[in-house]
């Protein structure tokens, strides 16, 4: 079994390997969909202040825990509800919604998850996050 970020003593710590040859039904394309999803769902909350590159090419011991383990929360609540989304446990949806809300208090700058920092000339350069300072004064309405 391969994986792109994740290995399977990672995806061992959240999943018994009879669960998830069940969820998976041992398909190799389906597992690499599920990964894939799951590092571009964390890529694209944590790109705006983050070197994603670098953490998510990190490999072994060089890996953030944290992000190793919301990283499986998303990739298995992907497995599980592509059987039925209605079905899903309810362990393994707490466990997204924790990883979701973990991501969303990071991109609010609530969170500061020791991480690879991208370089200043790179932070905020996909968005504008505050106005001008100039006013207009010269309104005909």
């Amino acid at each position: 079994m391969a994986f792109q970020f994740l290995d399977s003593v990672d995806v061992k710590t959240g999943i018994r390997d009879i669960f998830f040859d069940n969820i998976t039904d041992a398909d190799q394309t389906v597992i690499d969909k599920a990964e894939a999803s799951a590092i571009e769902k964390m890529k694209s909350s944590l790109s705006g202040r983050y070197d994603v590159d670098a953490i998510f090419t990190a490999t072994g011991a060089a890996r953030n825990e944290l992000i190793l383990e919301y990283c499986i929360y998303i990739f298995l609540y992907r497995l599980h509800a592509r059987i039925n989304p209605r079905k899903v446990s309810s362990t393994v949806k707490e466990n997204y919604r924790e990883a979701m809300d973990w991501l969303k208090r990071v991109m609010n700058s609530e969170e500061n998850p020791n991480l690879p920092v991208l370089p200043n000339d790179e932070i905020g350069s996909g968005s504008v996050r505050y106005g001008g300072t100039q006013t207009s004064k010269d309104n005909f309405y």
